[in-house]
């Protein structure tokens, strides 16, 4: 089960007042990790960076609105995006925590730090999400 508050704290909190630098400012409230992420880092599945996201969001002073936004709203929202976007694509569609793990094997494979990316400081926390939940095929190479 995905605790809604620590989501809400950590994304539904974010303001334009914690850019600054060339960077987002982020201060985890569960573990007091703090992160600075540069606006240049690009995803490449969306081919934005996340300068060019923030600039596309709705919000003059939170991220994502105009005021905060409760974490269980978020939630469901994504819940009705995503069955919208894709109606019967999985049997078990993911939640919206499941892209954090999906965002962590993204930027592994760019050679990011993906420890320091998500706050953890054991690196043993950062290898479970690292992990395609059997998306993959196995393949065995000669």
């Amino acid at each position: 089960m995905v605790n809604y508050r620590l989501i809400s704290l950590a994304l539904t909190n974010m303001r334009r007042c914690n850019i600054y630098d060339g960077h987002l400012h982020i201060l985890q409230q569960k573990t007091g990790y703090k992160l600075a992420l540069p606006l240049e880092l690009e995803s490449p599945v969306i081919g934005q960076t996340l300068g060019e996201v923030i600039e596309q969001g709705p919000g003059r002073d939170f991220l994502l609105g105009d005021r905060e936004v409760h974490a269980f709203s978020l939630s469901i929202g994504f819940r009705i995006a995503r069955n919208r976007a894709l109606p019967d694509a999985w049997e078990y569609p993911p939640s919206f925590h499941e892209q954090r793990s999906l965002s962590e094997r993204i930027y592994r494979k760019m050679n990011i730090d993906t420890q320091r990316l998500l706050g953890h400081r054991n690196p043993a926390m950062t290898s479970k999400y690292n992990n395609d939940r059997g998306l993959d095929w196995n393949r065995l190479t000669l």
